[in-house]
């Protein structure tokens, strides 16, 4: 997309780089993302993609990929209490910090 629009792609590597939010703390593994700001970014970057016919496929399969842990970490919960989850708090502590869209 950089390419397309004739954007340095360091320069956006520096500007996202810059952003205190964004560090070594919000790139360690975990179950899936979450939040409000990166499943829309990672969204609306691709519905930008599509206005310059841009594939980025990367960007898409990790959303896919995210939508599909979701899922995974859903089974396994209703693998441990049952199909009736409803009106139930789960806590993963130590794990995420935000609330996954659509579990349930």
């Amino acid at each position: 997309m950089c390419e397309k629009l004739n954007v340095n792609v360091e320069d956006v590597s520096i500007g996202i780089g810059s952003d205190s939010r964004i560090g070594s703390r919000f790139l360690r593994a975990g179950p899936a993302y979450g939040g409000s700001c990166f499943p829309k970014d990672t969204k609306g970057l691709v519905s930008a993609s599509e206005k310059y016919k841009v594939n980025l496929s990367v960007v898409k399969s990790v959303i896919k990929s995210n939508f599909d842990r979701t899922k995974l970490l859903t089974n396994k919960i209703h693998k441990i209490l049952g199909k009736n989850i409803k009106n139930k708090k789960i806590s993963f502590l130590g794990v995420i910090l935000k609330n996954f869209e659509g579990i349930g």
